[in-house]
């Protein structure tokens, strides 16, 4: 679960403020500026040029303890009081919310709040739509692909978005009975707000503000016309990425309930966490989430084989979700290795569960790393070959003058 959403969770990138910066270029103290040589490769350079980026490889251990903290308590107390899967529903719903958070104060807390409000509402969609897998891709490939056009405000928006998508998924896969719908909503918004609660506390101890200072319509404004850009930007990158996040969510959902429709929410989840602009990162990246999810498959099962005391062996995995979330944003590989045997705890009392739940994991992870690599092959070669006729049907266009030529 790298939210990616994991990556789900990557760095954030403010939004542009209104001159009120005290440092600002327009103010009295700031210091003379040099033109930026080198703006962004991300989507939406031109909006992006002056924004400050925070260092991108630099350790979360306060995201990661927030993390633990809110998958653990919560499915801890549902064990306790004899509700496991209720448990289990406000601890996805804490750590996703927790992963929204990075750290980055009041640049992540609106997205904190976005992914709050959102959380609850897509695990009753989960809960309702079991049964019915066509509606639940298309309400995952809905979700996802809004989450890909919020990519054009900052990666962790994005993020947000991808977090509560997510969680229809998983909560899809518990087959929790629509009777314990309202239940399972009350289990969500509880493990909400105790990551909400923990990143307020967080704050405290930083002495950092958790709030916004711009007026949420201003915000809200200020997102809309960045995707409104983006959409309208004849090179809109973004909006490629969206199409694709949507593709691959859906047909990860429609091949996962082939091969293994008791968990497809691994085979999704593999799917989309991997995906990224560039057809090159992706490529990598699913390298390193297959990696990371074969190390972390062998480590448990081999803990699990040496008969040790199941309590060890759930705390190693803690400590496991713990190290993954700290370097969330520096190693993918380390980000699965933190991630992967999160399903597999439920099944640590049994050497035999454990060995065939865990090669249902690699096996998954690798057919939704396989269905995101072929989609994204196949809508760039589609997008090459809509670009080679529009180019034919408009000869000017291949020309410096039609604006498509070399710069």
């Amino acid at each position: 679960m790298n939210t990616s959403l994991t990556d789900s969770t990557q760095a954030s990138v403010p939004l542009p403020r209104q001159g009120s910066e005290a440092t600002g270029p327009g103010s009295p103290t700031a210091a003379p500026t040099r033109p930026n040589r080198r703006p962004d490769t991300q989507p939406g350079t031109h909006r992006h040029r002056h924004r400050p980026q925070p260092a991108m490889t630099r350790l979360r251990p306060g995201a990661a303890t927030r993390a633990t903290l809110a998958l653990a308590v919560p499915a801890a107390v549902g064990g306790a009081t004899g509700h496991a899967a209720l448990g289990g529903v406000a601890g996805i719903a804490g750590l996703l919310t927790a992963l929204t958070d990075l750290g980055y104060d009041m640049r992540s807390w609106r997205n904190l709040q976005f992914t709050a409000v959102l959380m609850p509402v897509m695990v009753v969609f989960g809960v309702l739509l079991t049964p019915n897998h066509l509606l639940l891709a298309m309400l995952f490939a809905t979700t996802m692909g809004f989450a890909g056009l919020l990519y054009a405000v900052s990666p962790l928006t994005k993020a947000a978005t991808m977090g509560p998508a997510l969680c229809v998924v998983i909560v899809a896969g518990m087959h929790i009975p629509r009777r314990d719908g309202a239940a399972a909503f009350a289990a969500a918004v509880a493990g909400v707000l105790f990551a909400l609660v923990l990143s307020l506390v967080a704050a405290q101890i930083r002495h950092t503000a958790r709030h916004d200072p711009r007026p949420l319509g201003q915000t809200l404004f200020a997102a809309w016309t960045a995707v409104r850009s983006e959409i309208r930007s004849p090179r809109n990158a973004v909006v490629a990425y969206a199409a694709v996040l949507a593709l691959v969510s859906f047909a990860s959902l429609l091949v996962a309930t082939l091969i293994d429709p008791a968990h497809a929410f691994w085979v999704a989840m593999a799917a989309v966490v991997i995906v990224k602009p560039d057809p090159i990162t992706t490529l990598k990246r699913a390298f390193q989430r297959l990696l990371g999810t074969i190390v972390a498959i062998g480590v448990t099962v081999g803990l699990v084989a040496l008969d040790l005391p199941t309590g060890f062996v759930i705390a190693v995995v803690a400590g496991m979700l713990f190290v993954g979330v700290a370097f969330v944003t520096a190693s993918p590989v380390v980000a699965a290795f933190g991630t992967a045997p999160l399903p597999l705890v439920g099944a640590v009392g049994s050497s035999a569960a454990t060995q065939v739940l865990g090669s249902h994991r690699v096996i998954d992870t690798a057919a939704g790393i396989s269905v995101s690599i072929v989609t994204m092959i196949a809508f760039q070669l589609l997008l090459h070959q809509l670009e080679r006729r529009r180019r034919g049907h408009d000869p000017a266009g291949a020309s410096p003058e039609g604006g498509d030529g070399a710069s």
